[in-house]
Parts: C-alpha cells; structure tokens; sequence
C-alpha cells in the first residue's frame, strides 16, 4: 500500500528528487503552526498532479502554483513537503485529505480555497 514520503524541506534540491509519478503532495510551514477554526496544523495545502508531482512542486517553486504557497515562499517562510505517488486517479485520495482535514480543523487548508472537485 501507498505512503507518504518522510517530510523535506520545499527547497529545489528536494524537489528536483521528487517523484515523476502522479500522486497528491501535502506543504507545510516548518517549525510552526497556523491557527484554523478548531485548533492548530502546520498544513497550509494539499495539491495533485495527475502528470508528475516533481513538475508540480516546481511550478510551486517558481511562483506559478498556489498563490498562498507563493507568499510563504517569498516571504522566506520556511516550507516541508511530503507526497505520495500513485498509478490512479490522485483525486480521491485529494478529497479525501481535504474532507478529513476540514472535519478535524473546521475548515480545509490556508491554501485550499477550493474543494474537491471529482
């Protein structure tokens, strides 16, 4: 069975490690946490990539992904980021993370403005 990977620093030299293979990836602030309705998560994202989660990561690098994920970048936010490849649709396994994180904290991810959409 599938697993997440240990967490890494969101730096390109990890990135440029990462998977090819589809899967969901999860960001997180390093070494503090973020105030949600029911509590604290350092969590700030969940995303997909049916394509290549080491393409998406560097889109999340280069300021072209997320635009929250974007302002903790550039404001020199230290990031971790952990992912979990898969050979199927990576939309579930997304929305679920999202229903189970919005169930806990009483609202999905900083980043996440959207929900799921399968």
């Amino acid at each position: 069975m599938p697993t997440w990977t240990s967490w890494q620093s969101f730096v390109p030299s990890i990135v440029r490690r990462a998977t090819r293979n589809a899967g969901v990836y999860e960001i997180a602030l390093d070494g503090r946490r973020w105030r949600y309705v029911v509590g604290w998560s350092s969590t700030i994202y969940y995303g997909l990539s049916n394509s290549g989660i080491r393409g998406r990561l560097e889109t999340h690098l280069g300021g072209r992904g997320n635009a929250t994920v974007y302002d903790f970048l550039r404001s020199g936010e230290p990031l971790k980021v952990r992912w979990w490849s898969t050979v199927h649709d990576p939309r579930p396994i997304e929305c679920r993370l999202l229903d189970r994180f919005e169930q806990q904290f009483g609202e999905r991810p900083l980043g996440n403005i959207q929900g799921c959409a399968i």
